[in-house]
């Protein structure tokens, strides 16, 4: 067979084509007469968020990055730009790159090829979210891509994941640590894929709302007649709104969004049902849902009606029973403002036995409250007014006279009245009264009182009042001592009370003395109604003992 000239021309030209493209070739990436040569490098893999670059080059004057996708160069002109791949570099996951290098108008190019990996995505797409108590939690618009490895943790929660390696697992709160907080965080680490080998975190925050709950402090609630009910021991929690609502009863709630509202009854329909109704109903907290409905009683009861009894007088030493007249009860108590005592305050009708400051006082106030139902109640007082006597027996002559009878108030003209034809002088401290020549200096009595007397005859004076006051002070030096008690008190309170500041006691009109420096002690006790004469080395206060 002959040669086809045509087939054979077509293999020289083909020959010296490749051999032209081989020389050009060469000479695009290596200039013999300048000696300029460039190299972009290997073909690589990069992550997409950034592709480091390393070219070569040699003998140029500049260079410069180009590509054929839709990224950006942080710096074009220089070997080791930085490429940022565009939305068409990644979706087609690769890109070519071209260094050109320049010198002495002859230009030399290199093209390096780069696969893109995607990098890893970690994106809960939630800030905070909010769950019931109780309820699970499920990440499903958790958004985690291009992964080697996923990890969920919570740094302050107790609860557990289904899978902690998982893209979208659910979360178990635990009620003990977690409800306690309100809110926890919630955390998720991805690992990226060679050649993205780094990790992306995200957190959120994960609340949780109390189901709804109410105590409407106990089933039945008890009040009387005349009166509202305030359910001051209702509580709430986890709710968004609440209503009070009557169900059987006519009235109506005051403040009936209020978990402690106040029902105000019908009378006419109210109390003759004896007890009737009431609703509280409750809406939970988003996203918890469900309204809840809770029911109690309320009871109605008349008001007791009392009179403690009339206003009374008894003397010192006696005792009150007073006659009070009560209603619509189930007990009573009795109380006393001042210190006596009842031998039964539960009784209708106690003793009563006063004690030593309400002697004093001259009066005491005695209460009594009745109750009905445990919450119903009704109080009254009345006054007993306790008034002392005294007899005070002054012989003739020369006598010291004291009284345990508050005189406070009274003149010493009041006082003496009842023998004032008897009466011939009377002396305390300074001053003095001697009606005889019209000279009274008498004119402030203290209390307790005590004067130095002279009578004409024997007599006998009446007191009447408040028990005195048993405490007396004494001046440095001579003074009167009265006793304002109405029992005998040995000489011995004194030496104890006193110890080495008294000096001695003497009786007025009598020769009994109390000398503690001679060791005499021929006075033994200090009478009721008498005065004697006392000297102190200091001001001192004595106070006498109550009777018994």
């Amino acid at each position: 067979m002959k040669p086809n000239p045509y087939n054979y021309f077509m293999n020289i030209l083909s020959s010296l084509t490749l051999l032209l493209f081989s020389v050009l070739l060469i000479n695009n990436s290596s200039y013999a007469q300048t000696g300029l040569t460039v190299n972009a490098g290997a073909d690589f893999a990069a992550c997409e968020n950034a592709i480091y670059l390393n070219g070569t080059a040699e003998n140029y004057e500049s260079v410069l990055w180009s590509t054929n996708g839709d990224g950006t160069f942080d710096d074009a002109g220089i070997l080791t730009a930085q490429y940022f791949p565009g939305e068409n570099d990644v979706m087609l996951t690769q890109v070519e790159l071209c260094l050109a290098a320049f010198a002495g108008g002859e230009q030399l190019t290199d093209r390096v090829d780069v696969s893109i990996s995607l990098a890893p995505v970690a994106n809960i797409n939630v800030d905070q979210a909010t769950i019931c108590y109780f309820d699970a939690y499920t990440f499903e618009d958790a958004e985690i891509l291009n992964y080697s490895a996923i990890q969920w943790f919570t740094a302050n929660g107790g609860g557990n994941f289904s899978d902690e390696n998982i893209p979208n697992p659910t979360y178990f709160p635990s009620s003990f640590v977690d409800y306690a907080q309100g809110c926890i965080l919630i955390n998720v680490l991805v690992q990226g894929v060679d050649p993205c080998e780094f990790y992306v975190e995200d957190t959120m925050e994960l609340c949780f709302a109390p189901n709804p709950q109410v105590d409407l402090g106990g089933d039945t609630h008890y009040t009387c007649y005349d009166e509202n009910y305030t359910f001051e021991d209702a509580t709430a929690s986890g709710t968004s709104f609440i209503q009070w609502l009557p169900v059987t009863g006519g009235g109506y709630f005051e403040n009936a969004n209020d978990i402690n509202a106040t029902y105000v009854p019908d009378p006419e329909y109210d109390y003759p049902q004896g007890c009737i109704f009431v609703m509280l109903m409750a809406e939970p907290i988003s996203p918890c849902t469900g309204s809840i409905e809770e029911y109690a009683q309320i009871c109605f009861s008349p008001t007791p009606e009392v009179d403690a009894g009339n206003d009374d007088i008894i003397f010192a030493g006696q005792t009150f029973s007073p006659s009070p007249v009560v209603s619509d009860y189930d007990n009573v108590l009795w109380e006393t403002s001042g210190d006596g005592t009842f031998d039964n305050e539960t009784q209708l009708s106690p003793t009563y036995t006063p004690g030593t400051a309400d002697k004093e006082n001259g009066m005491v106030t005695l209460s009594i409250t009745a109750y009905l139902g445990g919450t119903c109640s009704a109080s009254d007082d009345l006054i007993l007014t306790i008034v002392t006597q005294q007899q005070i027996d002054i012989p003739e002559g020369w006598s010291g006279i004291s009284t345990f009878v508050n005189t406070e108030g009274l003149s010493f003209e009041e006082i003496i009245a009842p023998i004032a034809d008897k009466l011939v002088y009377a002396q305390n401290k300074l001053q003095f009264y001697w009606p005889e020549y019209g000279i009274n200096t008498l004119q402030e009595v203290v209390n307790p009182g005590a004067f130095k007397v002279y009578l004409n005859t024997a007599a006998t004076l009446p007191l009447a009042g408040s028990a005195s006051t048993r405490i007396v002070n004494l001046p440095a030096g001579w003074s009167l001592l009265p006793v304002p008690v109405s029992c005998p008190v040995p000489y011995q309170e004194l030496i104890d009370q006193l110890s080495s500041n008294l000096i001695i006691v003497s009786e007025i009109g009598g020769e009994n003395i109390i000398w503690p420096a001679g060791n005499i002690f021929t006075l033994t006790e200090l009478i009721p109604g008498k005065a004697y004469m006392i000297k102190v080395v200091d001001a001192a206060q004595l106070g006498f003992p109550a009777c018994e």
